[in-house]
């Protein structure tokens, strides 16, 4: 009897380790939007309303469980293999709205390493720093974890300027998150004064990054957050700059379809190396994915910086629509199916960092790209 009991428990235990092998997909990136989760191999996802919908997904499970997701049916076309993590956007794989059919690989099965996604990246705990003063300056006090009251830490009523190094924080003038509140995104608020919180910040906790902001909740847009500021007592110099590479010491990297306007501008020398679509480069301690946006040039690329809720855009997305597309290499139905399946697929939160002129953000732009891809039939 104590056999069979003991071995009823464990088909038990084995059947419910199976069943924590998941992935949910979400229809906008950052893990937005209406969701479907599956355990069961999936041959066609339009049975269930959600075929090339999927801008996100989360694999959960065990560290072996991996699944394959395939833009055709019956797992035929593209594929790639999910590994266990997070990935906040499927267009850094070319599967942004395009996943038809997933399934389970098993666990002693072998995949080649081309087969795989990039690597999920872990995000970085949430973290903001309080300055006494404007512009960064005086005390300071650093959060990762909620504060329901600041008078606990000798710090309430007295923060002037903020930086939040990663995730969106709400702060309050009242303790408890109570009274006046603003959500502040990743970058540096110089003066708390612009949004009427200079000496009043009482209360600060994370927002959730599944969590849904009206846009009237964020602060005024921040600057970028950076570490190369001028530093007290630093002296400064001017010197006539002939080569980027001498000033940095960074290699040169060109998507290959840009190869033909390098050749007009520097005949005879070459970039260091090609950069490929999806593949993740780090920068001053940043993970940063390259994404082919072409439209300005057919080799121009964004650089999404997921952590810090950030894209580089350069010249295919400006504050208020696309970038320039008046040269002949340029081609405006190219640049607005970028924006549209790249860009687009990210969060409306995500800060955009643009080639020329203001920062803007995804969501402020939407309206506006929508609307003029609709009218070239884009």
């Amino acid at each position: 009897m104590n056999v069979i009991h003991h071995a009823l428990a464990l088909t038990a235990v084995l059947i419910a380790s199976h069943a924590t092998a998941q992935v949910t997909f979400y229809e906008n990136s950052g893990f937005e939007g209406q969701s479907f989760t599956t355990q069961r191999n999936v041959n066609n996802l339009e049975r269930f309303g959600f075929n090339n919908r999927a801008s996100s997904a989360v694999v959960r499970g065990n560290a072996t469980d991996r699944w394959e997701v395939c833009d055709d049916v019956r797992f035929g076309g593209r594929c790639v293999v999910l590994r266990r993590g997070q990935y906040s956007s499927l267009s850094s794989m070319g599967l942004n709205d395009r996943v038809t059919s997933v399934r389970n690989v098993a666990r002693n099965a072998q995949i080649d390493e081309d087969r795989y996604a990039p690597a999920p990246v872990a995000p970085s705990p949430p973290e903001v720093t309080f300055f006494e003063n404007d512009s960064y300056q005086g005390r300071s006090f650093s959060v990762n974890s909620p504060v329901v009251d600041l008078r606990r830490s000798t710090f309430n009523d007295r923060a002037s300027s903020a930086v939040v190094r990663s995730g969106r924080w709400e702060v309050c003038d009242d303790a408890s998150y109570r009274g006046q509140c603003v959500v502040l995104r990743p970058g540096q608020y110089a003066a708390l004064s612009d949004m009427g919180l200079n000496n009043r910040v009482s209360s600060v906790r994370a927002v959730d990054s599944n969590a849904r902001v009206d846009d009237g909740r964020y602060a005024p847009m921040p600057v970028v957050s950076t570490d190369y500021g001028r530093r007290n007592n630093e002296q400064l110099y001017q010197a006539n700059v002939t080569s980027v590479r001498a000033v940095v010491d960074a290699p040169i990297m060109l998507h290959d379809a840009d190869r033909m306007l390098w050749d007009v501008v520097w005949p005879g020398s070459t970039p260091d190396r090609a950069l490929t679509p999806g593949e993740r480069l780090s920068v001053g301690g940043h993970e940063i994915t390259v994404l082919h946006t072409p439209g300005h040039s057919p080799g121009c690329c964004s650089f999404h910086d997921a952590r810090a809720d950030a894209v580089f855009s350069g010249d295919t997305l400006f504050c208020g629509g696309p970038g320039a597309t008046g040269r002949s290499h340029s081609d405006e139905p190219t640049i607005l199916r970028s924006i549209r399946t790249t860009l687009l697929a990210l969060p409306d939160h995500t800060i955009v960092h643009t080639g020329h002129g203001d920062s803007t953000t995804i969501g402020a732009e939407r309206a506006g790209v929508l609307a003029r891809a609709a009218e070239l039939g884009v």
